[in-house]
């Protein structure tokens, strides 16, 4: 699994102006939209919880309390328009009075921030770089003022030109108004490059038998003698697995050196520890 957050946010250089004068021009964004086009094989886990707050400038990464604001709908689009990617979209709005999605610091911030979990298969994921591509939208479709995007996708203002994808710009007129480029929308993309890929399978156990005749996860055997390992992989659910290669490191005996499997002496008969 893998956690994404989103926290767009429009912002005016002043903290000067009257709460109730911003509220008349409606400034605030009561509700939004956010569109993100996955990277290839990543897709939405529904399974887990979808967060989302008003903005709240600078700490727009973290969920602000202060800020209410909830998911209305979400939905998914399979291979969107030929990608092969699929396209999450959000639909959210403030849980405050109306026009007073607002936070007042040093400037004035209205928008949203939104936590999300997708998952990708170890087969799935794609060692080379490729593009997470987002837009946010006004729900209103008024025009941004000052956006600005506090994001780990790490992009600012509008570039459709980081958009293509298999030589077509497919983030556009995402709202079907007609409009490719819609100025209450604000575009940002980021390369996502993972780092460390590994698989992780609870259904795996090792056991060992040795002189106690029984398997278990600890025995021991003369050093003479011998022993057997037995590799369990149990798939989940009554699922099915093919083309698996197992890997296990075997015992050896190292005298004096309490990190590995040593020779001991009892009873009068020399002897191998053996742990999984």
């Amino acid at each position: 699994s893998h956690q994404w957050s989103i926290a767009p946010c429009e912002y005016m250089n002043t903290s000067a102006i009257p709460r109730e004068v911003l509220q008349e021009m409606e400034f605030s964004a009561d509700t939004g939209i956010f569109y993100d086009l996955l990277p290839p094989g990543y897709h939405l886990d529904d399974t887990r919880p979808i967060e989302v707050s008003g903005s709240s400038g600078a700490s727009a990464l973290e969920l602000n309390s202060t800020l209410p604001a909830s998911v209305t709908d979400y939905t998914v689009t399979p291979n969107f328009r030929g990608t092969g990617r699929d396209l999450v979209t959000f639909h959210v709005k403030s849980e405050r009075a109306a026009h007073d999605n607002l936070f007042i610091s040093q400037y004035t911030y209205t928008g949203f921030t939104i936590h999300f979990w997708t998952q990708v298969s170890y087969f799935d994921v794609d060692e080379n770089a490729v593009s997470n591509l987002c837009v946010y939208q006004r729900g209103d479709k008024r025009a941004m003022v000052g956006d600005v995007a506090f994001s780990d996708m790490r992009g600012y203002g509008v570039d459709p030109g980081k958009y293509e994808v298999n030589g077509e710009f497919v983030m556009t007129d995402l709202d079907d108004s007609g409009v490719e480029h819609p100025k209450s929308a604000m575009y940002y993309s980021t390369p996502v490059h993972p780092t460390i890929v590994e698989t992780l399978q609870d259904g795996l156990y090792k056991y060992v038998r040795g002189n106690s005749g029984q398997w278990g996860t600890y025995d021991q055997t003369d050093l003479e003698g011998t022993y057997h390992y037995q590799i369990l992989l149990e798939t989940a659910d009554g699922g099915t697995t093919s083309e698996v290669v197992l890997y296990s490191m075997m015992c050896w005996k190292t005298p004096r050196t309490p990190a590995v499997p040593r020779a001991r002496q009892r009873a009068g008969r020399a002897c191998c520890r053996m742990w999984m």
